[in-house]
């Protein structure tokens, strides 16, 4: 469990866990104006908004035949033609990089007991 403060304001709360009793694959955004839960054995997205008048009451998105696994296919499609094309993939290293940093935070912040400040 971590929070993150991005620089616009906006406080994030991560929860995450690979030690449950069953398999769990959703996400949750929760804000003030609003959620977003995507599903992905499901592949549906249940959404709610405060903002977006067609979303005021939770209304859940479905795909008629969904394919757990066509995510996987697409992003894995999208590297290979990258690099056969010679061209920066669609999430390229430097977003791994992020994603570690953010990681070695997260413990650095367990460890001392203090926020850290990513740069």
């Amino acid at each position: 469990s971590y929070m993150v403060k991005f620089k616009n304001g906006v406080v994030g709360e991560f929860l995450v866990t690979q030690r449950l009793a069953g398999i769990v694959d959703y996400l949750d955004i929760l804000g003030t104006k609003g959620r977003i839960r995507a599903e992905w054995p499901s592949e549906s997205v249940t959404v709610q908004s405060t903002v977006v008048p067609e979303y005021n009451e939770p209304t859940t998105i479905t795909p008629t035949l969904p394919n757990y696994h066509v995510m996987y296919d697409v992003q894995m499609r999208a590297w290979v033609e990258a690099v056969v094309a010679g061209k920066e993939p669609p999430i390229g290293v430097d977003a791994a990089v992020d994603v570690l940093r953010i990681i070695d935070g997260v413990f650095e912040s367990a460890k001392t007991g203090q926020r850290v400040v990513l740069k």
